[in-house]
């Protein structure tokens, strides 16, 4: 009796007229969802800016005087050990110079490259691991060369800076050290072409900057750079990452336009880099040995106010290589993939601050790779891209 109930009540669901959808797949087949479309988005950036980061570079193998595409290199401290100056007491100073022993000279127009420096008297210490932007405090009165002029003109095959014998002589009279934090020497005006020269710093290893004392007997006494620190700073136009100085750029920009159900495939940042106004390196780091290649590193930083500390500081979205420069100009497209950050920010889970770039070697070189930016032509203007799809929908039809 038992057995009987249970084959009715399966009799009974296979002939239920209020659920037929068994028959309709068997009859009519099977429905296939509706694949979403594919959508390329692309934000043309709200805002592209340049923010300045203090830097300095103090502990470095060359000093440099000179510049190119911006970046100038207008001073140079020294700091000479006079601790054994008094050792030549009562001696009389024939003739007394600074020797910059040149290592590289680098031409960098048509025009011939000359560069008249003067120096002054430090009057403020400094330290090779502070950030300097600016020349520490100095004297405005020049040490006079010994026909009294207040300027030269440097010599790139061995360069001699001959200071005024007077100078040397009151201290040696006086048994004191002169110039007791040291000699800036800067441009004494604005050259009418620009170059690189570069110098041995005493971290070179050999042949340092030293100031040499000649005296009226024919001995002489040398001292050499305890420390030194070259000077730098930036004051081209356009966009540009520059190490060593430093710049930053900050990309601003909305993903309000994609949509909240996109499945995001790919996302990056798109650059033109303007290869004629980079430098990846001088013509002395590269007979050092060091590469010319440009090592940016993307961030998304912590607070969206420049002039707050959490600016400078952020997480890591990429960090890549090109060659920034090129004599004969020309551009390369960076696309700098957004990975994670693209699906975090849609997602709600990161506030979407920007993007900064900066050079991976902003405390170690002075480097520049410039880009194009909004007013450059549609082909060349830096956007954001993202690739996604929407999902697939299934509406019952085939």
């Amino acid at each position: 009796m038992l057995c009987a109930l249970f084959i009715a009540a399966g009799t009974g669901c296979s002939s239920d007229q209020e659920a037929p959808f068994s028959a309709i797949f068997q009859e009519d087949g099977a429905y296939p969802p509706k694949a979403g479309e594919t959508i390329r988005y692309v934000d043309s950036l709200r805002s592209v800016s340049m923010v300045s980061v203090p830097v300095g570079l103090g502990q470095s193998t060359l000093l440099k005087l000179g510049g190119f595409q911006g970046i100038r290199f207008e001073s140079v401290l020294l700091q000479f050990d006079f601790d054994s100056l008094q050792n030549y007491q009562g001696k009389t100073v024939d003739s007394i110079f600074v020797d910059l022993p040149v290592y590289s000279v680098q031409h960098l127009s048509e025009a011939d490259f000359r560069l008249q420096v003067k120096l002054n008297e430090l009057l403020e210490d400094f330290d090779e691991t502070d950030t300097l932007t600016v020349v520490p405090s100095f004297s405005s009165l020049p040490i006079p060369c010994p026909g009294g002029e207040e300027a030269t003109e440097i010599n790139f095959e061995h360069n001699l800076i001959y200071i005024d014998p007077a100078e040397m002589q009151d201290s040696l009279d006086a048994g004191v050290s002169p110039w007791t934090y040291g000699l800036v020497i800067s441009w004494a005006e604005e050259p009418d072409s620009l170059g690189i020269i570069e110098f041995r710093a005493h971290d070179y290893g050999s042949d340092p900057t030293v100031l040499k004392i000649k005296f009226t007997d024919d001995t002489e006494a040398t001292f050499p750079a305890v420390k030194d620190y070259t000077i730098s700073s930036y004051q081209g136009g356009g966009t540009a990452c520059v190490g060593g100085v430093a710049t930053r750029v900050y990309f601003e920009f909305d993903l309000d336009g994609v949509d909240e159900e996109a499945i995001v495939h790919y996302s990056a940042l798109v650059l033109h880099a303007d290869q004629g106004e980079g430098m990846g390196s001088t013509q002395g780091e590269s007979n050092l040995g060091l590469s010319s290649l440009f090592t940016y590193y993307l961030y998304t930083p912590d607070a969206s106010d420049t002039l707050v500390p959490g600016f400078l500081e952020g997480t890591g979205v990429a960090r890549e290589s090109f060659n920034p420069g090129y004599a004969e100009g020309g551009s390369v497209r960076l696309k700098i993939p957004l990975r994670g950050f693209t699906l975090d920010v849609l997602a709600g889970l990161r506030k979407n601050t920007g993007l900064v770039l900066q050079s991976d070697l902003e405390n170690v070189r002075v480097q520049k790779a410039a880009f194009y930016d909004k007013s450059a032509p549609e082909e060349l203007r830096p956007y954001v891209e993202i690739i996604y799809s929407m999902p697939a929908s299934y509406t019952g039809e085939r």
